[in-house]
């Protein structure tokens, strides 16, 4: 997650950026004291933590964490963020210096703390920057926390729900389109605790997954393949019955809306072939609404 997003930097851009007057600059400056007022008058109204912990990243702790910050400069926006100090004898601006030894912790309430984190946020080596790379140290912001556990509850009751209604077939398919083996000892039980065990563990990329349109065409490709109807390997790509199909998987999607005889060919022979998918479906419609209401299977 950005910890400044590029419309805000553009609205900096545009209302919160100044030239010092006799500035030897060719572009402007942020405003970060009138950033950091708006920045607390936000969070407080927001009932945000006003605490904010920046820290190495743990798995890099042995490296050199101890850098010092003066200015960061947004080119796509033309803007410079530092903490104005004022102008030397060649009218060059001054700009404070932020010390990051091993880390640092900053009160929102304080002003000047407020300011520091206006220009920290852009630092190329905290995590989350817009102009992250290599980063050293990681932000401890307990209100994106927060949001972060909002979001994942929220995709996690979408895909639950999603899970509910899909019929045994679905769910065959679904699993698969994951990457998870679906034998034939797997029963519909089995294969709802493994979709269910993929969402809790797997969220974002789950949920990312189950966005694309493409995934139920995906599905029967894979069990296309399980099944040998179309053969594949890395060298090669899709084949069937001799005839190339792609190297990737959008190949053999985009042959699919080309040709729909080869599709309706492919498809119909998964349907025969499919048998752990006809078992989980059959199970599937031989559970009473009420229980699969219930969940108990």
């Amino acid at each position: 997650m950005l910890l400044i997003s590029e419309k805000e930097r553009k609205e900096i851009a545009k209302d919160f950026s100044f030239k010092p007057e006799g500035a030897n600059i060719p572009t402007k400056i942020a405003d970060v004291t009138t950033l950091a007022e708006n920045l607390q008058k936000e969070r407080k109204r927001e009932k945000k933590a006003m605490i904010i912990e920046i820290s190495p990243i743990i798995k890099r702790v042995k490296r050199d964490t101890s850098i010092g910050i003066t200015n960061v400069k947004d080119a796509n926006n033309n803007v410079v963020y530092g903490i104005f100090t004022g102008l030397d004898d060649y009218r060059n601006i001054t700009w404070a210096r932020i010390h990051m030894d091993n880390g640092i912790t900053l009160n929102l309430e304080n002003i000047e703390d407020a300011k520091r984190w206006i220009v920290i946020r852009m630092h190329a080596k905290i995590k989350g920057s817009p102009f992250e790379s290599d980063p050293l140290f990681e932000v401890n912001d307990p209100s994106i926390e927060a949001q972060k556990m909002v979001q994942r509850v929220t995709k996690t009751e979408k895909l639950f729900d999603l899970i509910r209604r899909m019929s045994g077939s679905e769910m065959v398919d679904t699993l698969r389109y994951l990457g998870e083996e679906v034998n034939e000892y797997s029963t519909l039980k089995i294969v709802k605790s493994k979709l269910y065990e993929q969402v809790l563990t797997k969220t974002d990329h789950v949920y990312e997954k189950m966005s694309s349109k493409q995934r139920g065409i995906e599905a029967k490709i894979l069990a296309a393949v399980e099944y040998s109807i179309i053969e594949y390997n890395p060298e090669n790509g899709y084949i069937y019955n001799q005839v190339p199909l792609g190297i990737s998987m959008n190949d053999v999607i985009n042959h699919f809306e080309s040709n729909k005889i080869v599709k309706d060919s492919i498809l119909s022979e998964v349907s025969k072939s499919d048998v752990v998918s006809h078992n989980i479906q059959t199970e599937f419609e031989n559970i009473s609404e009420e229980d699969k209401k219930s969940e108990i299977f």
